[in-house]
Parts: structure tokens; sequence; C-alpha cells
């Protein structure tokens, strides 16, 4: 394959870039051939990409089984993972990625852990969720969200569906155990014809639901983070956990 140059912008993770999923077609049936890309930047703007070290991408079936899918195509702007679904119902794909950064004595952020710079005045875990849910097949029933898709940090939608412009759409921003009540999350949006990318803030609830009215078809990001005091001994203090979800709103076709 020809090497392909592309801008690394993996360092900027310090400063808020994060990943996010996006599928390659919107209609997928049983047995359909699939493609889905991994891009970097900030809430749905695009700039370079990131390493591929570090970077790992899942496909959690609607059995509940799981399977890690190769990540190994890419171009400038995307990584590439293809997959062949078999089975009707709902797919989350689920992208992971870690980089180590500490602050060092200069007040610089440096790519490493304690064990490489013992004087850094702090270390941290910048942990990266991207999410992605696909419909195959016609008719799916609404199904639980499988227990290994409970991410440190994640958003759950009241109920998976092909949304549809006007719709309010539910959501809960959740923690492994618990919730995030009156907490601030981003929302990109972007309109079809590739329209400039539309940017605001959402504030969740005391039971950290959120709603989402989406009042145009186009490609919606929700961006939620969040720092916990969690770290490894030697290596890092805290964690910098960072949850992407994408999803598209389509106007449905009329029949004649």
């Amino acid at each position: 394959m020809m090497k392909i140059e592309f801008l690394d912008t993996t360092d900027h993770m310090v400063y808020g870039h994060e990943g996010w999923l996006v599928p390659g077609t919107n209609h997928v049936h049983e047995g359909d051939a699939v493609e889905v890309f991994t891009r970097w930047g900030h809430n749905m703007e695009g700039h370079g990409l990131a390493r591929k070290e570090g970077l790992t991408v899942g496909v959690v079936m609607p059995d509940g089984n799981t399977e890690d899918l190769l990540v190994d195509e890419y171009d400038a702007d995307n990584y590439v993972i293809r997959y062949t679904p078999i089975q009707k119902g709902l797919y989350h794909f689920i992208g992971k990625y870690v980089g180590l950064y500490v602050i060092d004595q200069e007040g610089k952020f440096q790519k490493g852990t304690l064990k490489d710079y013992p004087d850094a005045k702090s270390a941290t875990s910048f942990t990266q969720y991207s999410h992605l849910t696909m419909m195959v097949g016609h008719n799916i029933t609404p199904v639980l969200i499988p227990d290994m898709l409970k991410l440190p940090l994640r958003i759950e939608a009241d109920e998976y569906t092909k949304w549809q412009p006007g719709e309010k759409i539910g959501f809960q921003l959740l923690t492994i155990d618990s919730f995030l009540a009156n907490t601030e999350l981003d929302l990109a949006f972007q309109g079809e014809e590739n329209k400039p990318v539309v940017q605001r803030k959402l504030i969740t609830n005391a039971s950290g639901r959120f709603l989402v009215k989406a009042e145009e078809a186009g490609q919606y990001l929700l961006i939620a983070r969040n720092l916990v005091p969690v770290g490894k001994a030697g290596f890092y203090n805290d964690t910098k956990y960072t949850y992407t979800y994408y999803f598209n709103v389509k106007n449905r076709k009329v029949k004649n």
C-alpha cells in the first residue's frame, strides 16, 4: 500500500482534540459490506489525524458478542474500518484512544508518564471513546444496552432508531456507576451539502438527562468530557475521559 502523508495532530488531544466515528452508508442490510471512518479534530471539524498507535476499534453485535476490528487503511483525513454485519439488529461501533502526557517543570506538555518524568507537576491519561450505532435490516426491536458498553463516560439514547427532522431526542450522560447532573457538554451539527459546522452548549438536568431537538437533517456529534482523580501509581495522577457519539438525521423518503 502506498504511503500517504497526513498532518499528525495527535498531541492536540491535550488541548481538546478528539476522535469520532462516521458511517460510510446509512442503509444497511445483513451481508452488506460497510465502511466506518475514524476522524480526528475538534467538535466535528477535522484537523489532521492521530497516530494509529493507541487506537483500537471494536463492534458489539446484536447478540452481545464483540469483535476487534482491523485499523489499517487510511487517507489524509480518516482511518478506514471495513466490516460485514451478518445479523439483523443494532450494532455499536466503539473506538478507543489513549494518550499519556505530563506537564513538566517548565509547564509544558510532554508525551510520557511519571516514569519518564518523575519530577513532573502532573501526569494525565487522556482516554477517549468514540461511539457510533448502526441499524442493520428493518423493523428493529429496541434492545437493552449490553454491559460491555457501560464505559467510564458515555451517552445513552432513550431509544436508538432512525431519527427524523423535528424530533426531540432524549439522552442521558453516565459514568460507570452513576450519572452526571448539571454538566455541560457540546453539540456539533453540520447540515446536508457540507454546510459549515454549527456548535452549541448543552447541559444535563438533575438526573443527567438532556434533549436534542433535531430541527434539520444532517450530522450530529455529542462531545462529553470528565476529569476524574483516578490514576496509576508511578505513571499518572488522573484520567481525563472524552466521549463522542455520532448520529445522523434523515428526511424520510415519501413513496409515490
